[in-house]
């Protein structure tokens, strides 16, 4: 939660640029190696503008996370679209500005106190939405019965972080603007698989 002291009136734009300078200096450098100097830098503000709002770098990277967009439900009209539609949102998170963050906050996490506990619920939440929709086309007959909904997804989502991961930061650029096409590729090559299997 975002706090300013008493009496201060809230500057919207700061504590925006804040946040997304916090998220940019915690993807390129990591948890150890991030500071609220180097926060105050990148954001172009002064470090005590930061402290009247954050105390500690913690409560800082706790706010900043929430700018990384999170896929808790699933809206899509049917089972393919579906999966396009959470392949797509995660080739965009991981390929966009806060996409240095998503990679590295699953793996450091734990080592962070004050977003663990938040980092666990958010991922919890959008592998249930996932899950549910593959068991919901496992129910329908879209998918076979003895499909493994984990090695399903794992698929799919390890496939969009290798695409991120293997292209070059000037290719980064682009793959938010080919995320759906992209998408539909890897979802239709999986179900492919999927499907020639249940017919062996």
């Amino acid at each position: 939660m975002v706090t300013a002291s008493t009496g201060r009136p809230r500057d919207p734009d700061l504590e925006r640029r804040v946040l997304d300078a916090a998220l940019e200096v915690y993807g390129k450098l990591g948890w150890a190696k991030s500071s609220i100097d180097a926060v105050a830098k990148a954001a172009g503000v002064g470090k005590a503008s930061i402290y009247l709002r954050w105390s500690t770098k913690e409560e800082l990277l706790k706010d900043a996370l929430q700018g990384i967009s999170h896929l808790e439900e699933v809206t899509a009209a049917d089972f393919r679209a579906g999966l396009i539609e959470m392949v797509k949102h995660n080739l965009r998170n991981y390929s966009g500005p806060t996409g240095l963050a998503a990679m590295r906050i699953p793996v450091e996490a734990a080592e962070i106190p004050a977003v663990h506990e938040q980092w666990e619920r958010l991922k919890i939440s959008q592998t249930r939405a996932a899950r549910r929709l593959v068991r919901g086309a496992v129910r329908s007959g879209d998918l076979p019965p003895e499909t493994s909904v984990n090695l399903l997804l794992e698929s799919l989502f390890g496939a969009a972080l290798m695409h991120v991961q293997v292209s070059s930061v000037e290719d980064r650029s682009e793959i938010g603007e080919s995320a759906h096409g992209y998408a539909e590729q890897i979802v239709d090559f999986v179900l492919s698989a999927v499907d020639g299997r249940s017919r062996e």
